[in-house]
């Protein structure tokens, strides 16, 4: 038999970006497609044909069951489920044995990581097994002997009475399996419960006895009126959790390097929403050890990836960005909880993805603080569609905070910037076009958005502004998601396709003063 083609489906990007790096480390597996919920599963099944298909069971639009049935009643190919080891999970697994899947796998942890010990070798194996001669008719035998799943009868939680944590897993049907699991907890049991998501057993274990021994999560809740678009809220789950994962881990310090800088003892982890400029902003925040610009700036150094006088030249804020390069970390060792700055590249990513942003302050032993900003919709964005270079754009609407004409020569050049004075402060202002490579238009008037991304404020000079818009929009692909200055394209309505600009990421390019 020739290499197996795979097909794999998950709404967590962190979980698809695994799997694919487990399937490209085999030497018998082809990935043909990734898809991020039922419906996409089941309709690049049907294009792809693919040998086999990793479904995972909890998804968005269309479940993992439903997907699972049309896939094998259409005979396409075999599917192996993928499913968390909590009791509703279980359940749902043998649900899924029922109706036909060939087998199943309990989902890793959410860390991308090439080092998945048996959780790969067991995937592996499972997918060519489901793709091997014949499996077809062998899975139709299967499903007429298997019987129906019983749930135990006994309490799993009779004999926690004596436990300071528990920690309990829970999938993607987060709500379904507490409604599951929560009523068998008596009521008086003196211990703390953890909702972990996506955690395998011996990750869970090993969050519960760090949190226990010396960390204390606090969880600030945002004013009443804080929703986000339900993709926004599925998609952000991995990265959020990433982020906690590594101020626990590697941010907060052991109980005796805290006691002997005269800290609690016990560490703080703050977690806070906030509505903020049209979107909403989530902070992880933790008092911990905070990082390190000189050791970020060595280990860039080590690998390559910085040169001695750009390490000489560059700020402990510019430094603190190096975090999101791949593979780049100062752990002295990457534990099973996480390792900081491992991964955080697939974070940003994602973040980006869902057209928000991530930030970081930090202070030497005072802690570290990742803020998130996202939008409130990936549906309809509001924007203002305006011309640069002949060319036209989308800013949106949450990054303006202020729009005006002025004269030109109210511009001043200073220090190699061009500086001007709208409604009493002083802004460097650029010009767009010139930033993309296109001629601007001259004109004796300036057209003048002042933009706010994140902690950066700045006034971006256009040809002119056409008018208000409301679109949709959609990421980019085909490699266009490279060109950072963009955070995706809108279809308007006469069939134009129109870039939308990532206000942050056109700050970091390299700028040319408008003249």
């Amino acid at each position: 038999m020739g290499r197996i083609r795979v097909l794999v489906a998950d709404d967590s990007a962190l979980m698809r970006q695994t799997f694919k790096r487990i399937i490209a480390a085999s030497g018998d597996l082809d990935l043909v497609g990734l898809a991020r919920d039922g419906e996409d599963a089941v309709s690049k099944a049907r294009e792809l044909r693919p040998d086999v298909v990793s479904m995972d069971i909890n998804m968005p639009k269309l479940d993992g069951i439903t997907a699972l049935q049309l896939i094998l009643q259409e005979k396409i190919c075999p599917v192996v489920m993928v499913s968390s080891l909590t009791q509703q999970g279980t359940a749902t697994t043998f649900e899924c044995l029922e109706l036909g899947a060939f087998d199943f796998v309990a989902k890793p942890d959410g860390t991308v990581s090439n080092n998945m010990g048996l959780v790969a070798d067991e995937l592996i194996s499972k997918l060519k097994a489901a793709a091997s001669r014949g499996i077809v008719d062998r899975m139709q035998r299967n499903r007429e002997r298997r019987k129906p799943y019983q749930a135990p009868v006994r309490s799993t939680f009779e004999n926690i009475t004596r436990k300071r944590a528990i920690a309990i897993g829970i999938s993607t049907g987060g709500p379904a399996t507490l409604q599951e699991v929560l009523p068998q907890i008596p009521a008086d049991v003196p211990a703390s419960i953890f909702l972990v998501q996506h955690m395998p057993p011996a990750f869970i274990a090993s969050f519960a006895k760090r949190l226990d021994e010396h960390c204390a999560i606090k969880v600030v809740e945002g004013r009443s009126g804080i929703e986000l678009d339900k993709t926004i809220l599925e998609q952000i789950g991995d990265p959020l959790v990433h982020v906690i994962r590594n101020a626990v881990d590697h941010g907060i310090e052991p109980p005796e390097e805290r006691r002997a800088k005269g800290k609690d003892v016990s560490g703080q982890l703050t977690l806070r929403a906030i509505h903020e400029a049209g979107g909403v902003s989530i902070e992880v925040r933790d008092d911990g050890r905070g990082l390190d610009a000189g050791a970020l700036k060595r280990k860039a150094f080590e690998k390559g990836l910085l040169t001695p006088e750009a390490a000489a030249g560059m700020s402990d804020e510019a430094a603190f960005q190096l975090v999101f390069l791949p593979g780049l970390t100062t752990a002295a060792k990457v534990t099973d909880v996480s390792g900081r700055g491992v991964g955080m590249d697939v974070v940003r990513s994602n973040v980006r993805n869902l057209h928000g942003t991530i930030e970081i302050r930090s202070k030497q032993d005072q802690g570290t603080t990742f803020r998130i900003k996202l939008p409130t919709s990936l549906m309809i964005s509001k924007g203002i569609l305006l011309e640069a270079g002949a060319q036209e754009y989308i800013l949106p609407l949450s990054n303006i905070r202020d729009m005006v004409k002025m004269p030109a020569e109210e511009a001043h050049d200073y220090r190699g910037l061009t500086l001007a004075q709208v409604r009493g402060n002083i802004y460097s202002i650029f010009s767009l076009a010139e930033m993309l490579g296109l001629a601007p238009t001259k004109s004796a008037e300036l057209s003048v958005a002042i933009v706010e991304a994140g902690t950066v404020q700045y006034g971006l000079v256009v040809d002119k502004f056409l008018s208000e818009v409301e679109v949709l929009v959609k990421p980019l692909s085909g490699g266009l998601e490279q060109c950072k200055e963009f955070q995706g394209a809108a279809i308007m309505g006469d069939g134009r396709v129109v870039l939308v600009l990532n206000a942050l990421e056109c700050h970091s390019l390299d700028r040319t003063a408008c003249s």
